[in-house]
C-alpha cells in the first residue's frame, strides 16, 4: 500500500482506556476511499481504538499517524485542525435536540470557519439531499425518528467533505433497511470524496451485506480477517 495514498497508520501501538491497556501491538493502515470494519465484544476495544484515531485518547506508544498528524505529538492547537479534516458519527448521535435540523448543521458549519450564509444554506441544502432529509430541514431534532435522527448525524459527518470518517455502531438500534440505506451512503461518500471510512459495529449482516476489510479486537490483539 503506497505511503502516499494513507491516511491513517499505526504501527506497533497500544491502545489505552484511562490506565488500561485494551489493545496491544496494534498495525493497522487505512487508504483513501478505504471502508474497513471493526468488530469485538464489547469492552474488547473498539470504541477505545476509535477514540484515539480522533485524539480523544492518547497513544502512549507506538507509532500512530492521522491524516498527516503524528498522534505521539499531537500539540491541543493540532487537535481541532485534525478534527475539521473527519466526520465523527457517535452511538449517542450527540446532536442539539432543541434546535432545527439546519440549525444543527449551521453550527458546525460556523464553528469550522464558514462565514458567507448562503454558502452555508447551499451546503446544508446539498447534505440533506444525500441523506434524504431535504423535507426536515426546519422541523426540531427531537420530533425526528431514530433513523432520521441518525442521518442528520451523518449530514453532520460529511458537511465539510471529510477525508476520513470515524463511526461507532452507526447503525445501532435502526432496522434493517435504515441500515442498509445508511451503509449505503456511507459508501458513496467514501468513493465520491475519496474518503476513508471506518466503522465499529456489532451488525454481521451489514459485514455480509456490505463485505469490505475486516479488523476483530480480540484478547488485546487487533486480528484482520480474511
Amino acid at each position: 500500500m503506497s505511503e502516499q495514498n494513507l491516511l491513517l497508520s499505526f504501527r506497533d501501538a497500544t491502545i489505552s482506556n484511562g490506565a488500561y491497556d485494551v489493545l496491544e501491538s496494534v498495525h493497522l493502515q487505512l487508504a483513501k476511499a478505504e471502508f474497513c470494519y471493526l468488530i469485538g465484544e464489547t469492552g474488547s476495544g473498539k470504541s477505545s481504538l476509535l477514540k484515539t484515531v480522533y485524539a480523544d485518547n492518547a497513544l502512549k506508544k507506538g507509532k500512530g499517524m492521522v491524516l498527516g498528524h503524528d498522534l505521539r505529538n499531537l500539540s491541543r492547537q493540532e487537535i481541532p485542525q485534525m478534527r475539521r479534516k473527519m466526520g465523527m458519527i457517535f452511538q449517542d448521535f450527540q446532536l442539539f435536540h432543541e434546535w432545527s435540523v439546519a440549525r444543527n448543521l449551521a453550527y458546525v458549519l460556523s464553528v469550522t470557519g464558514w462565514k458567507e450564509k448562503s454558502k452555508m444554506q447551499n451546503r446544508i441544502e446539498e447534505v440533506l439531499m444525500a441523506v434524504g432529509l431535504e423535507e426536515k430541514e426546519k422541523q426540531l431534532v427531537y420530533s425526528l425518528s431514530g433513523g432520521e435522527q441518525q442521518r442528520l448525524a451523518i449530514a453532520r459527518a460529511i458537511l465539510n467533505k471529510p477525508q476520513m470518517i470515524i463511526a461507532d455502531e452507526p447503525t445501532g438500534n435502526l432496522d434493517p433497511d435504515t441500515s442498509d440505506a445508511i451503509l449505503f451512503l456511507l459508501r458513496d461518500v467514501a468513493l465520491a470524496n475519496s474518503a476513508a471510512i471506518l466503522v465499529a459495529t456489532h451488525d454481521q449482516r451489514i459485514l455480509d451485506k456490505f463485505p469490505a476489510r475486516v479488523f476483530r479486537c480480540h484478547h488485546k490483539e487487533l486480528l484482520e480477517l480474511d
